[in-house]
């Protein structure tokens, strides 16, 4: 099955631009499920178990669909991980007042898409030549304990 662009499109409509990457995208609140869900629809193939993917460098696995479009490689990959940090920010909420902290989440689900310019009915990859990458992850968070009654 070739790769299904209205379905990227879909995936872009569902995600938020990183402020500082015009290759990125964060995709929240979402986790593995959702970014397996997006790579099905997208690839139109089911990921196979855990433990039959390949496991990279930093020990997180990944699986690639590969297709040629318009004479160019396109690769859709999901990774059970990253090299690069997502900072979260959590609110802790008790009758004593709020505290924020941020902290830096190593590692959260990724799907890129290499050489995603090839996908012509994804206007908005248009200049964007070598990779984009979708985060599934929640980078805010709010917790409220110590309300009892």
């Amino acid at each position: 099955m070739p790769i299904n662009q209205d379905a990227v499109n879909s995936l872009i409509d569902n995600s938020i631009p990183s402020e500082t990457s015009n290759r990125v995208y964060f995709v929240e609140p979402a986790n593995l499920m959702t970014a397996i869900d997006f790579f099905k629809r997208i690839t139109g193939q089911g990921v196979p178990s855990l433990t039959s993917m390949n496991v990279a460098a930093g020990g997180f696995f990944f699986h690639t669909h590969s297709e040629n479009i318009d004479g160019s490689r396109v690769n859709v990959t999901l990774r059970g991980g990253s090299s690069s940090i997502v900072p979260i920010s959590r609110t802790l909420c008790t009758p004593s007042g709020d505290e924020t902290s941020t902290y830096n989440l190593p590692g959260c689900t990724t799907l890129d898409i290499t050489n995603p310019e090839a996908l012509s009915n994804v206007p908005r990859f248009s200049g964007n030549a070598t990779r984009v990458e979708f985060k599934f992850t929640q980078r805010e968070e709010v917790v409220i304990a110590g309300f009892g009654n």
